[in-house]
C-alpha cells in the first residue's frame, strides 16, 4: 500500500491544498501450471486388446492438485499418485486415433488454467482370425461328403463366410461334390477392432471306376442258327 499526497501552493486567487490517496497495488498471478514427461501405457499404436486399461501419466507442476485428460472429447480425472506425477485411466477403448491433451489449474490466487498441447494416441486393430475345418484330408474319391466348418475365432462377432467354388454355402452343411479340385474359403471382413483374416484350402475329388452289370433274358450259351 502506497500513501500519494498532493500539495498546491497558495496564489493571490487560491490558497493552499493538499490531498493524500492510499493505493494498494495488488501482486498478479501469473503462475500457470505446466506439463512434462509424457507417458502412456500401453504404448503408442499397440493392439486392441479387450478389456484393457490404458493408463496415462505426466509431471504437473504448479498445479493445485485439480488436473485431467481430455481423451477423444470426453474429460478423465487425473489423481496424484506420487510427488507431482499424475496419472489418469481409461479402460476398454476401441481400435482408432485419438487425439487428448492434459489440463490443470495453478496454485496462485487465480488458479489459472492451463493445457498441454493436443497429443496423439493410436490403438492398433488386432488381427482377426477364422478357423477353417473340414472332416476328412485331401484328396478324397467321388462320392465322399465333404463337410466344412467356418468360424470367427479373433474378432468382434461370429460372421464368418464360407464359399464353396466361390458359391455361398452355410458352414457345418453335408456337400457332395463333383471329380475336381475345388476351392474352400473361410473368411471374414475388417471390424472396429480387428483385421479382415481369410482361411484358403484345396480340396481334390478324385474320378472312380464305373460298374456296370449285364443281364440277358435267354441263356448265355446258343445253338448257332436258332433263336
Amino acid at each position: 500500500t502506497f500513501n500519494i499526497t498532493g500539495h498546491y501552493n497558495a496564489t493571490t486567487n487560491y490558497s493552499e491544498s493538499w490531498k493524500t490517496w492510499n493505493v494498494t497495488v495488488n501482486n498478479v498471478d501469473n503462475e500457470y501450471p505446466y506439463f512434462a514427461n509424457y507417458s502412456t501405457t500401453p504404448a503408442n499404436n499397440t493392439a486392441y486388446v479387450l478389456n484393457t486399461y490404458y493408463n496415462f501419466s505426466s509431471n504437473i507442476n504448479i498445479t493445485n492438485g485439480s488436473a485431467g485428460v481430455e481423451f477423444n472429447s470426453i474429460n478423465y480425472t487425473a489423481f496424484n499418485s506420487t510427488g507431482n506425477l499424475f496419472n489418469a485411466t481409461l479402460f476398454n477403448q476401441p481400435a482408432g486415433s485419438y487425439t487428448y491433451f492434459w489440463w490443470s489449474y495453478g496454485n496462485g490466487s487465480s488458479r489459472n488454467f492451463n493445457t498441454s498441447g493436443t497429443r496423439d494416441y493410436t490403438i492398433a486393430r488386432a488381427t482377426g482370425l477364422v478357423n477353417l475345418t473340414i472332416n476328412s484330408t485331401t484328396p478324397q474319391n467321388y462320392g465322399f461328403k465333404l463337410n466344412a466348418t467356418c468360424q470367427v475365432k479373433n474378432g468382434d462377432d461370429t460372421n464368418a463366410t464360407l464359399l464353396v467354388d466361390g458359391a455361398l454355402k452355410t458352414s457345418g452343411t453335408t456337400l457332395d461334390l463333383n471329380a475336381s479340385t475345388h476351392t474352400i474359403n473361410c473368411s471374414k471382413i475388417i471390424s472396429q477392432n480387428y483385421t479382415a483374416s481369410e482361411n484358403v484350402s484345396s480340396f481334390v475329388i478324385n474320378q472312380i471306376n464305373p460298374t456296370a452289370n449285364i443281364t440277358n433274358t435267354t441263356a448265355w450259351s446258343i445253338n448257332y442258327g436258332t433263336s
